[in-house]
């Protein structure tokens, strides 16, 4: 009989129990069901902003911080990737609240067509040479290269220019023991047609090639076009994105992509996730370099929010940061990156100015001449 009793004891412990997770479960799933609806009923709440912006912003747009947080400050935003060159040209901003593209020049040619009062720049990258250890001794004896304090610089960009020039080959260069090979030296870009860190190269080169002066006339045009166009013709294919020859650079190794062009955000955003990246990976400054600086155009009041939001919120701030963009805040840009990697220098002054939007234009117009 006792033997029952406890059977039936634990039994009814055991339905105790059960109903016990059941309804535990089922509050669980009320909790997230509320929570589902309050997060639906925010978002519909908010003022759906739809942007053009440029490709490597994505990640940022899509950061669930960041979208929250705007989120909370009563905006949606819908981005929709777009060439920085290709949204001046489209004919229906008019249908879009604002429009953010890389580099400046863009963005004041959006301005300048929209008749808009306020801008708002937001942050701003570098153009750097990512490259490998193995081939600082090389460009170090060559004189293209030099070391200042922990940070690697491309002290003369015009001897670089003119190696590719001349056609020199990696085994051409003085203590070459890791990279002796019948490639030719040249920099990896994406296409100055399609993206925006393929014109700033463009940019740069132009101005070193014009004696460190802006191009702003028709025979200096004539006198960089040489250069220019070697620089592009000699890639053959080129990618249509920043993301594109980084991610040669990334997985493909030192045989694919010696020298890269891209944005210094890149490269902190991947060291910043990934301590080991820069075991065999150097960061190389050109003197002088060249800033692509993310100016967001407002379009509509809506787009107007969002610029200011963007440029002002601490928090957003604090993420643009952690992916590698650099903002008015030296100091925080010192503590979140330059702390973790003292070879990131916390200010760069040595910086050329970009041509006009014409300019440039007239600079993508010569090269596609040259390629067919």
């Amino acid at each position: 009989m006792k033997s029952k009793a406890g059977a039936m004891a634990l039994l009814m412990s055991l339905v105790v129990l059960t109903m016990g997770a059941v309804l535990w479960s089922n509050r669980d799933k009320q909790g997230e069901v509320q929570a589902t609806i309050a997060q639906q009923s925010q978002q519909a709440a908010s003022q759906m902003v739809t942007c053009l912006i440029g490709s490597e912003k994505a990640d940022y747009f899509n950061d669930p911080r960041v979208v929250k947080i705007l989120a909370d400050n009563g905006l949606t935003v819908v981005a929709q990737k777009e060439g920085s060159r290709e949204m001046a040209f489209r004919k229906d901003l008019q249908s879009y609240d604002c429009a953010f593209p890389a580099g400046e020049p863009s963005a004041m040619a959006i301005k300048a067509s929209r008749k808009v009062k306020d801008v708002y720049p937001v942050f701003f990258t570098p153009v750097v040479v990512a490259s490998w250890t193995d081939l600082l001794k090389p460009l170090e004896a060559a004189g293209v290269v030099s070391k200042k304090g922990p940070t690697y610089y491309i002290s003369d960009m015009g001897k670089l220019f003119d190696m590719v020039q001349q056609n020199k080959r990696w085994k051409d260069l003085p203590d070459n023991d890791k990279f002796a090979v019948s490639r030719a030296i040249f920099l990896s870009s994406t296409d100055p047609a399609k993206s925006n860190s393929g014109q700033m190269y463009m940019a740069l080169a132009s101005y070193v090639g014009n004696g460190d002066k802006v191009v702003s006339s028709a025979d200096q045009l004539d006198h960089v076009m040489p250069l220019l166009t070697k620089l592009v013709l000699e890639q053959g294919y080129m990618e249509n994105s920043s993301a594109g020859p980084f991610d040669d650079y990334v997985t493909m190794g030192m045989g694919k992509a010696p020298l890269v062009v891209s944005y210094e955000s890149l490269f902190i955003a991947a060291a910043l996730r990934n301590p080991s990246f820069t075991q065999n990976r150097v960061l190389l400054y050109p003197t002088p370099t060249i800033f692509t600086k993310h100016v967001l155009v407002p379009l509509s009041a809506r787009g107007d929010a969002l610029g200011k939001l963007l440029s002002s919120d601490p928090q957003l701030r604090q993420i643009a940061i952690e992916y590698g963009f650099r903002t008015n805040d030296t100091e925080l840009f010192d503590k979140t990156v330059v702390s973790k990697m003292p070879f990131v220098p916390k200010e760069i002054l040595d910086v050329a100015e970009t041509p006009t939007f014409d300019v440039l234009e007239a600079i993508l117009t010569r090269i596609a001449a040259a390629r067919q």
